[in-house]
């Protein structure tokens, strides 16, 4: 902050100046930002990153919690329904098989999903919901970089 009001003392007039003086400064910063934990901002210029710009994009939107619950039910109902599995622990020889017709039932509800979709312009939608996510994990790992440094900061 020194370095900028400096910057703004030198922008004024000659006959201006001394009333931005080192001395004067010193005590603007004291009185407006004490020593102590501060804010900070933090810019980013997203030609740099591009994956940090959501101008455009849709909103991120996660799986929902109903939603896996629901499709856990289906799968559940297709394993005691049609696999005649009974309700439990799987036993350790049969895990492979129980997975391998779990990977199946999803793989079906998956394609008969992607059956269901209107090709018209399908590709760009999911282009588009795809940049949603590539930018949320961007922006993600850009928070999870700056609480890292935080806390490596506030440990020295």
């Amino acid at each position: 902050m020194k370095i900028i009001l400096g910057g703004f003392r030198e922008l004024l007039p000659d006959s201006h100046r001394k009333k931005l003086s080192d001395e004067v400064i010193t005590r603007i910063i004291d009185n407006h930002a004490p020593l102590g934990r501060k804010k900070k901002l933090f810019f980013l210029d997203t030609a740099i990153n591009p994956a940090l710009d959501d101008k455009g994009l849709l909103k991120y939107r996660k799986v929902q919690e109903a939603d896996e619950d629901e499709l856990l039910d289906e799968l559940g109902n297709y394993l005691s329904s049609v696999e005649k599995l009974k309700e439990g622990s799987i036993d350790d020889s049969q895990r492979t098989a129980v997975l391998q017709k779990t990977v199946g039932f999803f793989y079906q509800e998956l394609q008969k999903l992607v059956a269901s979709l209107n090709p018209e312009k399908l590709l760009e939608h999911l282009v588009v919901r795809h940049e949603a996510i590539v930018q949320e994990v961007a922006e993600h790992r850009m928070q999870k970089l700056c609480s890292c440094s935080r806390t490596s900061r506030n440990e020295e």
